[in-house]
């Protein structure tokens, strides 16, 4: 099946919540915060934290969809503050499991970084990347992205301290 790379819209809230969710209990070491965090959350919560993926403006959000199947999802953070407008964040990178290894992940990324590259003032993406997210950075690594430092321990996951990776990639 094709596998089709769309801008979010208003009426995802609900697909992006759940896939928001499905990713913090599928891939726990992925990301910062826990699904516990996240599943307990008001709607009205989650209208605050979705809503700027939607307005196209503040924030950024392309899904992956397989027929009626969102199977991914990757989001971009636009910085308002003078002195660092020039840089935008990737956040919520995700692919479905059962949906990996099959260039998915490299569609998403393309797809956000074409779109940020249309804002000329963006000079610089960056990102941070959990230590045992390896095939991530491998394919961060592919696409331009630069290992710019370690923050050290940054991350207890169950006892476990994780570093994350700061990754940048600089737009010409």
């Amino acid at each position: 099946m094709e596998t089709e790379i769309v801008r979010t819209e208003p009426s995802d809230f609900s697909v992006i919540r759940n896939l928001m969710l499905k990713a913090l209990k599928e891939d726990p070491t992925a990301f910062s915060v826990t699904f516990e965090e996240y599943n307990f959350n008001s709607d009205e919560w989650w209208q605050r934290y979705i809503m700027p993926f939607l307005n196209l403006f503040d924030q950024l959000m392309f899904l992956a969809k397989e027929g009626n199947d969102t199977v991914g999802m990757i989001g971009a953070l636009f910085e308002n503050k003078s002195r660092k407008r020039h840089i935008s964040t990737i956040v919520w990178f995700y692919v479905a499991k059962e949906h990996r290894k099959k260039g998915i992940g490299k569609k998403l990324i393309d797809s956000i970084i074409n779109e940020i590259k249309q804002k000329s003032w963006i000079k610089k993406i960056a990102l941070m990347v959990n230590e045992p997210q390896v095939s991530a950075k491998s394919m961060y690594e592919k696409v331009g992205f630069l290992n710019t430092g370690i923050l050290k321990k940054e991350l207890n996951i169950d006892g476990t301290f994780y570093d994350v990776h700061i990754m940048e990639k600089e737009l010409v």
